[in-house]
């Protein structure tokens, strides 16, 4: 199952100098365009030291895909961010809806938790974003400094009203509707963010300026451009990514909350 998020308003993420580091699964749980990020991305590294914050990030991602995997949605869900938790309401409500909304099974849970971990740099100071795959299991979170300890921002798609984005390379549509695709390796992956508006007109969710993007645990830069008058089309680095690489679009959609929203497909020809 190949997960992502929702957005509410768009805004600009930050960037920072690309960085991303490798390892495998363990075995035990633990108007005019805008440009992302251009700077030249830095290959997947060595295994990251164990108190270094790539480690820490890569800790607590483990460590709630192996609550989810038992069951535990009251343990995971004190992992979140709390503005995650507010999108969720209470464990409660992260319990009931979760298995609805294109967050990650338990089933696939466990699987990732046997897979590839990689951990790159995010879009800001102090995030990181974490990449699990394992087969045709990927998901990928952004994990970031809250107070003194790291929390991990994945709010699920909204059950009711619109999605506002989709997949268009892979054509696998919004989270909440996804179904195998095929990726076309001549052209890059890329997103259509919509803007939403009410039956009175008024916009609800405007497409974000900037996103940063992920492929294959390296940075990649991401171009947002209007989409002829349907909201703008995110485009992920070169055509030409190999078949198999996991593809990550990250977004911040309101710049009043410091949460990030992401999408992942993998990208299969």
């Amino acid at each position: 199952m190949l997960l992502g998020g929702c957005a509410s308003e768009s805004q600009t993420p930050g960037t920072t100098s690309p960085a991303s580091t490798e390892t495998a699964g363990p075995s035990t749980p633990g108007s005019p365009s805008a440009s992302g990020p251009s700077s030249e991305p830095a290959e997947p590294s060595a295994t990251p030291p164990s108190d270094s914050p790539e480690a820490q990030a890569q800790t607590v991602v483990l460590d709630y895909l192996a609550t989810i995997a038992a069951g535990d949605d009251t343990a995971a869900f004190a992992l979140l961010s709390p503005e995650t938790q507010e999108w969720y309401v209470d464990a409660a409500g992260f319990s009931t809806t979760r298995e609805n909304d294109g967050s990650i099974s338990p089933v696939d849970a466990a699987s990732a938790l046997d897979g590839t971990v990689t951990t790159t740099a995010g879009p800001d100071d102090g995030s990181t974003v974490v990449t699990v795959s394992s087969g045709d299991v990927a998901d990928a979170f952004v994990v970031r400094a809250e107070g003194s300890r790291m929390v991990i921002d994945d709010p699920g798609s909204p059950l009711t009203g619109p999605t506002a984005w989709e997949w268009k390379n892979p054509p696998v549509g919004p989270d909440d509707m996804r179904q195998p695709a095929t990726y076309v390796g001549s052209s890059s992956p890329s997103v259509l963010f919509a803007t939403v508006v009410d039956a009175g007109g008024e916009v609800l969710v405007e497409p974000p300026q900037s996103a940063f993007g992920v492929i294959g645990g390296t940075e990649v830069p991401v171009t947002v451009a209007p989409d002829e008058g349907q909201g703008a089309l995110a485009t992920l680095g070169d055509p030409g990514v190999t078949s198999g690489e996991v593809a990550t679009i990250v977004w911040q959609p309101d710049s009043t909350s410091p949460m990030w929203r992401s999408s992942t497909v993998l990208l299969t020809e």
